[in-house]
């Protein structure tokens, strides 16, 4: 759920009405959005020993492997 955003008509200077009228949370928009993620037995199956593994190792932050 967004806030929608009011439009200010070009002609109008920015003043703090404009600034409470930009900000209005009364209204309210949907969106939609999909997140794909991979399986666990996926994420579970990486083989860290490998030469690109020992790079993205570097990278990973130690919570992942708490969480695993």
């Amino acid at each position: 759920e967004k806030t929608k955003v009011a439009k200010v008509s070009p002609g109008v200077e920015d003043g703090p009405d404009t600034k409470k009228a930009k900000l209005d949370s009364s209204e309210t928009t949907m969106v939609k959005k999909r997140v794909v993620f991979c399986q666990l037995k996926e994420a579970l199956a990486v083989d860290w020993s490998g030469e690109k593994a020992k790079a993205a190792l570097k990278r990973t932050t130690p919570d992942y492997f708490l969480l695993q």
